[in-house]
């Protein structure tokens, strides 16, 4: 009888904790809410790579930029609090995607393929062609002298995506333009491609007469915001206040304070 007892006891609690075992599984394979919770209301998530002078970039400890400073201003305008997640640039689409941002600023071009997963204003920075930037002591003079060499992008930037589309160029992917940059001094690359308003605060750091810099004719970025898909009313929100911005010569004078043509 003891032994009947004594293998009961063990099945019984085998069963307690394969019943718990499995309710814990059913919690944690459960679908969860992409979106961000009702609390967050008031707020506008705003994901940004802070690495993308002048558009937004760490000054000591604190993002800044012009971007940062748009927001800001859309933010108070709006009554709203502006909440800024930094995040490597290649995650950003695919958290806004999922909800789990409502906007993203980053000087964020507004391509056809894009579009077809996230939302965007109008551009309010345009007339920002590519570039190239070589060594002075080395310059490349057009795109066919990137021809058979390798050259720098900032990976999933409007330059990796036009340059991809080029035979024989042997792109050097790197996530940053400071990255880039140093590459390009040490001789890594022959020349780095970029969108000429993210050159102008590394040539304010180091000497411009040490480079070469010449335009690719027929490009042209521009910077807009990007709105989540699951937040459409966020959008029409956006554009009226960007439309008023432009209408008050908001938006013209902080072009002005970041030297933004």
């Amino acid at each position: 009888m003891g032994i009947f007892k004594t293998i009961f006891k063990h099945k019984a609690l085998l069963l307690i904790f394969f019943s718990a075992l499995v309710l814990a599984l059913i919690w944690f394979i459960k679908p969860q809410s992409s979106q961000i919770s009702s609390q967050d209301t008031n707020a506008i998530i705003v994901g940004v790579s802070a690495d993308f002078p002048p558009f937004t970039f760490f000054d000591k400890d604190q993002i800044v930029g012009f971007e940062i400073d748009l927001v800001m201003e859309i933010g108070r305008r709006l009554g709203r609090h502006i909440e800024i997640k930094n995040m490597p640039f290649s995650t950003l689409l695919p958290t806004l995607q999922l909800g789990q941002l409502q906007l993203i600023a980053g000087g964020l071009t507004a391509t056809p393929e894009r579009a077809k997963h996230v939302l965007f204003t109008k551009p309010y920075v345009q007339d920002n062609p590519l570039v190239i930037v070589s060594l002075a002591n080395h310059p490349v003079q057009d795109l066919a002298g990137l021809k058979n060499q390798e050259v720098i992008v900032n990976e999933g930037y409007t330059s990796d995506l036009y340059l991809s589309k080029i035979d024989e160029i042997a792109l050097k992917r790197l996530k940053t333009p400071a990255e880039a940059f140093l590459a390009l001094k040490s001789g890594r690359a022959i020349a780095f491609v970029t969108a000429k308003d993210t050159v102008r605060p590394f040539f304010d750091q180091s000497s411009a007469q040490d480079f070469y810099l010449v335009d690719l004719a027929g490009t042209n970025e521009s910077a807009s915001l990007a709105v989540s898909p699951q937040y459409p009313a966020l959008l029409r929100e956006m554009q009226v206040a960007l439309d008023d911005l432009e209408q008050d010569g908001t938006l013209n004078q902080l072009k002005t304070k970041w030297h933004l043509s």
